[in-house]
């Protein structure tokens, strides 16, 4: 978040309040963790999309922002992965194409 603020004032737009989005609330580790995953694959997406358009309208330099925010939440999204299956617990629709890698 800190990154895409400093990207915003680097930029001259100054970054309004945002509404958070309420936490997920899980009964148990593995709960949060799918709910954790559900949240980054949203924010893979997001920032694909974000470094596409970054792309198709010839900003390299926001492309390559947001293709950098993209490759961490690809590694957050393979961690959450790894620390799920360490539980023996199922994976809910977690195809590995969408992360990448």
């Amino acid at each position: 978040m800190e990154r895409i603020i400093a990207r915003m004032l680097a930029l001259g737009v100054a970054p309004n309040a945002s509404q958070l989005r309420p936490a997920a609330l899980g009964t148990d580790l593995p709960a949060l963790l799918q709910a954790d995953y559900a949240f980054e694959l949203e924010l893979v997406q997001l920032y694909l999309d974000a470094a596409r358009h970054g792309a198709r309208i010839g900003s390299r330099d926001d492309r390559i922002f947001f293709q950098d925010l993209l490759e961490e939440e690809q590694a957050h999204a393979r961690d959450l992965i790894q620390w799920m299956q360490s539980l023996d617990r199922p994976i809910q629709d977690a195809p590995q194409r969408r992360i990448g890698r």
